[in-house]
């Protein structure tokens, strides 16, 4: 139980993951952008809503200082909304990285090997019993008896 019995490669997976990592590092630099962009929208409306109490400028240039802060803010939770989905992406593709790796459930005997090193898989493959390897478990014999008969003479 738990002996390792085939690697398998997946090159297509590495290649996600690797893309999939570089778009998480992109995610955060967007999110460090779109941060730094509410904070400014933030710092310039607070300046300006001080001009407009003096008259300063007029209610429809603080509304527009107010609408860049709206879509600042959106922004923002795009970019962290953007992070966790490549961060998810992340995790999904190294789970399925975990499946090169295949180990015996169970303490047994392998009885029939299916595919030959080298062999060329498929995720695809639907056709009936095409399973990797068959695997006995030797430590226990069931025998089931439909009807004992006893039998009273003696055989010499």
């Amino acid at each position: 139980a738990g002996q390792l019995l085939a690697v398998i490669s997946m090159p297509d997976v590495a290649a996600q993951l690797a893309q999939a990592r570089a778009n998480v590092a992109q995610a955060h630099a967007h999110l460090s952008r779109a941060g730094d962009d509410a904070a400014l929208a933030r710092a310039t409306l607070t300046r300006y809503e001080g001009f407009f109490k003096t008259g300063g400028i007029t209610q429809q240039q603080l509304d527009q200082y107010r609408s860049g802060l709206t879509t600042a803010t959106s922004d923002l939770a795009g970019a962290k909304a953007g992070v966790q989905a490549a961060e998810a992406n992340v995790r999904r593709l190294s789970s399925l990285q975990a499946y090169e790796q295949v180990v015996a459930p169970f303490d047994g005997t392998i009885t029939a090997r299916n595919y030959n090193l080298g062999a060329l898989m498929s995720a695809n493959n639907t056709t009936p019993g095409k399973e990797l390897f068959d695997i006995a478990d030797t430590s226990l014999l069931r025998v089931f008896v439909d009807r004992i008969t006893r039998l009273d003479r003696d055989f010499a």
